[in-house]
């Protein structure tokens, strides 16, 4: 099982090691391919929200790469993923603030805007409509 501590440490390192050489677009696919591992890892242990996080930041640096309709399809998944973990928390009775819906919720708006930019509308209105279920 991965600590809180194990995974701060494995996101950190990715950031940083980013972070150092984003000018060129090799890093950044260097950087995709080192969270897409830290989230499958995370996916077999379970551990959605952790792997939400690195898809992410897969999202973002496909983005970045130029790859918007790779990102788009990130995005979409990650919003996904914490609009199931908010329905899971709400079911178990469990306190919250809604974090997880209001995340899901940007995640989608940043997946609809990258559907805009390619000239998708019909792939943006499907996500405004999952949206609005």
């Amino acid at each position: 099982m991965v600590s809180h501590a194990e995974f701060y440490h494995a996101y950190q390192s990715t950031i940083m090691k980013l972070n150092k050489m984003f000018s060129r677009a090799q890093n950044c696919k260097e950087a995709a391919a080192q969270f897409k591992e830290l989230q499958n890892r995370f996916k077999l242990e379970e551990l959605d929200m952790y792997a939400a996080f690195c898809c992410l930041a897969v999202g973002r640096c496909e983005e970045a790469i130029g790859n918007t309709l790779v990102a788009s399809s990130e995005y979409s998944f990650v919003g996904n993923t914490f609009l199931k973990l908010e329905l899971d928390r709400q079911q178990s009775l469990a306190p919250g603030f809604r974090e997880h819906i209001l995340e899901a919720t940007r995640c989608y708006l940043m997946a609809i805007e990258c559907y805009r930019e390619n000239g998708l509308f019909y792939m943006s209105g499907s996500l405004f409509l999952e949206l609005g279920l």
